[in-house]
């Protein structure tokens, strides 16, 4: 109810204009399916730098946690 409200999680596509390239392909690992730290971590991405980025992205509301330390796109 309050995303419908507020918009809270929808990907808007200023934010996709302004996203840094590296958050971008977190992004996009998220997206096609590296939607853990540990399938991040698998697919190259260094553990710091993919827990600032996964932060980064759920506070701009481009992913949210989901069950099992999951991180879904946001639509």
């Amino acid at each position: 109810m309050l995303d419908a409200v507020f918009g809270a999680g929808v990907r808007q596509p200023e934010q996709m204009q302004l996203l840094d390239p590296a958050l971008g392909g977190l992004l996009d690992a998220i997206a096609n399916g590296n939607d853990t730290l540990d399938t991040l971590v698998a697919g190259g991405f260094a553990v710091d730098e993919a827990l600032a980025g996964l932060a980064d992205l759920e506070l701009a509301g481009l992913v949210s946690r989901g069950p099992g330390g999951r991180y879904l796109a946001c639509a």
